[in-house]
């Protein structure tokens, strides 16, 4: 009966705290602030690019952090709270206001400071303007407000933009040349209701007085004159004829002069089928790089003679190529370029989570001095490596976006040294791969590399990094991007994404050629453009792309992998015309001599490891009719390389094939 009567007053109190909770929570109703901003000369400010941030008492944490949906705006809050209202206009602090709201709607005004106006001149090194640049206007935190041209004066349109009014606000201008980043500029900061011009001189020449070269190669031989008459045709990006060098006995052809700016690439010679395997190329003339060099595709031709399908067997002539069989991965690595706060950090992070979700590994190129503030994409990456270290990469892009080129070799070691140690500091991990800014480097940069604990670089074919790319026994591998998922349109001035069947074919080309594929990825391709400005929106059209060459390299058999795994991931590949023999001999179209010329191939190139060192030949028993079974599934892809390799191997060691 006791028992009963407690559990009948704790019953009682429990309702009776039910009761005062639920009175409570009534009686934080809700109130409306109506909140109208304007310029101190009393005009209604824009609302488009104000953002509003909302604390409740003295709470140091905000309750409201949003954009102004019209102004006047309308803010519902619990009453009988004290507010304050902040107003940031195009990233810059602008106001402030306060409010106690009781138990009616309340009406607040606040008043903003002016915007200020702001022109910027471009002019090369020799103060002569530059035409056609392209000045981008961002605040302190990366995101980008206004964007402009500059005309044949070397001047953009005047913007008119929030002005500052604390020190620690300030725009930063980024200036590009068509795709190519010649500068940055901050801090810049305006008065309220001044017009202000800014002059900025960049460090490139109105004209690149020194001989450019340009080389061309089929793999990883360097072409001469003595191989065949090539004409390489510099046009401008609209393909207007700028000029032309016809390649000497070295192998090199010249021009000089040459206005700083992008130029297209095209080879030409005298064989129409060998036009189609040059594709065209961009470069980038300013002076810091004067050599480049242009490979070639090397699509398989078939040399072979047609197969006489009559009664009577007949000899296919069989051609053993000249080009050296090179190691391959048979992999392709990705690499997201530029990771920084705040800057499309929704897109950024779309991307790797696409990355993620198809368990696909990656390498972020992190921008070292620009990463760590922005705790969206900080807590992301750190999350996302402290769950996969394999899949989740870590790269340097250095400080900032200057190129190396323009440092001496102890300003780069102090430039590479400081990225690392701060990417550490703030990841937890230490990279080993580095991805210059801008892809570019010099013999200076190799030489820091190694003391820096750097085992991978990773920069461009165009930009001087040529062949071989050996994939083992080397304390520091080159690895550079073979293809991209976008390109830069020069009369849009935005970068657009390409369809993933281009990407893969340049991708499984460059595997052809040198044994493994980088495809670089910039954060602009998957962004959504408003008005010719990049926003913080992911394009999901893009996304899907991305999506499609991940799978189509898993179910065509190419490994994904990250930079620093290519050369662990060496795999055993016979080359395709030995295949076709394979194929003849399983259908009595081709003798066992001509096969085990093919055999003896493999063995001379270490596909195939056998410890005897005579001349190859077939034993004078009889090969069992398997064999022949296995050389025609191998042939029809039925088998793998590597099944097949054992197979004679197999074969090798007990004197049927000897060696």
């Amino acid at each position: 009966m006791k028992e009963r009567r407690l559990w009948i007053i704790f019953a009682m109190i429990m309702c009776f705290t039910g009761i005062i909770s639920s009175n409570n929570v009534f009686s934080e109703e809700l109130e409306t602030i109506q909140l109208e901003i304007k310029y101190t000369n009393g005009d209604i400010a824009d609302h488009n690019d104000v953002k509003i941030i909302v604390y409740q008492d003295f709470n140091k944490s905000p309750i409201i952090e949003r954009k102004l949906q019209g102004n006047p705006d309308f803010i519902s809050v619990p009453e009988n709270h004290r507010y304050k209202i902040e107003v940031y206009v195009n990233g810059m602090y602008a106001d402030v206001g306060y409010v106690q709201v009781k138990n009616k709607s309340e009406k607040v005004d606040i008043n903003i400071p002016l915007s200020g106006g702001l022109q910027f001149e471009v002019l090369y090194k020799n103060g002569h303007p530059i035409s056609g640049a392209t000045v981008t206007l961002k605040s302190q935190d990366g995101i980008e407000w206004r964007k402009a041209i500059t005309n044949e004066d070397g001047k953009t349109l005047r913007y008119w933009i929030q002005s500052t009014v604390k020190q620690e606000n300030y725009y930063v201008a980024d200036v590009y040349l068509g795709e190519i980043f010649l500068t940055s500029y901050f801090p810049i900061r305006l008065q309220p209701g001044l017009a202000f011009e800014q002059k900025i001189i960049t460090d490139i020449p109105e004209t690149v007085e020194e001989l450019i070269t340009v080389n061309l190669f089929a793999g990883g031989k360097k072409i001469t004159s003595n191989d065949e008459k090539y004409k390489v045709t510099l046009t401008d990006l609209k393909g207007n004829y700028v000029d032309s060098s016809e390649l000497n006995y070295r192998g090199d052809a010249y021009f000089s002069n040459l206005k700083s700016g992008s130029y297209i690439i095209k080879i030409t010679s005298n064989d129409i089928i060998e036009n189609t395997l040059w594709p065209q190329q961009n470069i980038h003339i300013i002076g810091d790089v004067n050599k480049f060099n242009i490979f070639r595709n090397m699509e398989e031709i078939n040399l072979q003679d047609d197969v006489n399908t009559s009664d009577e067997k007949s000899q296919d002539t069989v051609i053993i190529p000249e080009n050296e069989l090179i190691d391959t991965c048979n992999c392709v690595a990705f690499r997201l370029d530029g990771v920084q706060d705040y800057w499309l950090n929704e897109v950024q992070i779309g991307i790797m989570n696409t990355f993620i979700e198809k368990k696909a590994p990656i390498t972020i190129g992190i921008i070292a001095n620009a990463f760590g503030n922005d705790k969206k994409i900080t807590d992301f990456v750190k999350e996302n490596i402290s769950k996969s270290k394999t899949n989740f990469e870590v790269a340097s892009k250095g400080l900032g976006l200057s190129p190396f080129t323009n440092y001496e070799k102890v300003e780069q070691n102090d430039n590479l040294k400081k990225s690392i140690e701060l990417i550490e500091s703030t990841t937890g991990i230490k990279p080993h791969v580095f991805i210059p800014p801008d892809n570019k480097f010099n013999t200076d940069t190799l030489d820091i590399l190694e003391k820096n604990g750097i085992t991978h670089i990773s920069t461009s074919l165009i930009n001087g990094d040529e062949p071989p790319f050996e994939l083992k026994g080397k304390e520091v591998y080159r690895f550079p991007q073979i293809a991209s998922t976008g390109k830069f349109n020069s009369t849009t001035n935005v970068f657009e994404g390409l369809s993933s069947k281009q990407v893969v074919k340049e991708a499984i080309q460059g595997i052809k050629n040198y044994g493994f594929a980088v495809i670089s990825i910039q954060p602009q391709e998957f962004a959504m453009v408003v008005n010719s400005t990049y926003v913080n929106t992911l394009n999901q059209k893009q996304i899907s792309e991305l999506i499609s060459m991940i799978d189509d390299f898993n179910e065509n058999g190419y490994k994904i992998v990250s930079i620093g795994k290519i050369n662990s991931n060496l795999v055993v590949l016979v080359p395709e015309w030995i295949k076709n023999n394979a194929g003849w001999w399983a259908g009595d179209q081709i003798d066992d001599k001509t096969f085990v010329q093919g055999i003896e191939y493999l063995v001379k190139n270490g596909i195939i490891q056998v410890t005897e060192k005579s001349q190859t030949t077939l034993n004078k028993q009889t090969v069992p009719e398997w064999i022949k079974n296995n050389a025609g599934w191998w042939a029809g892809d039925q088998i793998d390389d590597k099944t097949f390799v054992q197979g004679i191997e197999y074969l090798v060691k007990n004197g049927i094939i000897t060696y």
